[in-house]
């Protein structure tokens, strides 16, 4: 899907993946909130919360997004 600024973006939930020509090693998922786009977090036995990992690929992103969702803050 592309943004307003027609840049492809990976959509999934209230969780997005901006793909930029020419990044690497910057790939992060964000999350819409209605006020501001933060960094997601993410959740560890309920208790640890940290920051997601960049990711040096955009598909490594997606996949981690996909395969951890219900652990995202």
């Amino acid at each position: 899907m592309r943004n307003m600024f027609g840049e492809l973006e990976f959509e999934l939930g209230d969780y997005f993946i901006p793909h930029r020509t020419g990044c690497t090693g910057q790939y992060k998922i964000l999350k819409h909130e209605p006020w501001r786009v933060t960094t997601a977090m993410i959740v560890y036995d309920g208790i640890l919360v940290e920051e997601t990992p960049n990711f040096d690929s955009w598909i490594q992103a997606i996949r981690f997004l996909k395969e951890n969702i219900e652990d995202l803050l």
